[in-house]
């Protein structure tokens, strides 16, 4: 594994063991690659809310409610495939560099 070849961002190691009883144990840890950034609700993934997404979903805006990290949590990989997809935010895409760190704060086990 060479990590100077993986791409910027989060990634995923799996390893199996299998004992000589047949015993069988899976690990995985999520590792990341050219970045040392691990974005928090507070300091980062807010921001991206407060600026883009309360338009729509601060519950004046039309969309449901999601004004909060624990909301943002229940629902991270709707959110995710919504912006990735290009189905939010309406009429424009989310920049890369702000999907990229909600997809970070995701990958690292979205810290307050």
């Amino acid at each position: 594994l060479d990590p100077a070849q993986l791409e910027i961002g989060a990634h995923t190691l799996r390893a199996t063991a299998t004992y000589p009883d047949g015993a069988v144990v899976t690990a995985e840890r999520v590792f990341f690659a050219g970045t040392k950034q691990v974005p928090t609700w507070n300091n980062d993934v807010h921001v991206v809310y407060d600026s883009i997404c309360a338009r729509c979903h601060d519950g004046h805006g039309g969309a449901h409610l999601l004004d909060t990290s624990d909301k943002w949590r229940a629902e991270i990989d709707s959110i995710v495939d919504a912006l990735d997809g290009g189905v939010m935010p309406p009429g424009r895409a989310l920049p890369a560099d702000e999907r990229r760190t909600i997809r970070l704060w995701r990958a690292t086990g979205m810290q307050e």
